[in-house]
């Protein structure tokens, strides 16, 4: 079966992927108020969960629409993991294509 292509460019997802962790990242471990900062926490947390669930979104559909095995366990790692499983199924994708 022929592989087929992302969404949207890999170089755009991994930006998306990425920015949706680090600002989970941000949420959890940083209180903006303590900074200095006039930002309220939930604009962190809804940039941060928006960006992994369009991550999630594109990277479940890429692993549904190519035969790649533990289609299950990928599942299970993007939400539990997040944009970190993303990343980790971004950087090795040509390997489990193949």
């Amino acid at each position: 079966m022929k592989e087929q292509k992302l969404l949207i460019s890999e170089s755009l997802l991994y930006s998306v992927a990425l920015i949706g962790a680090v600002f989970t990242i941000i949420t959890v471990t940083l209180d903006a108020a303590v900074l200095g900062w006039n930002i309220p926490q939930n604009l962190f947390l809804f940039v941060g969960s928006f960006c992994t669930l369009m991550s999630i979104l594109v990277a479940a559909a890429d692993v549904f629409r190519n035969q790649i095995k533990n289609k299950v366990l990928w599942m299970v790692t993007f939400v539990i993991f997040g944009g970190i499983g993303v990343l980790y199924y971004l950087y090795n994708r040509k390997r489990f294509l193949a």
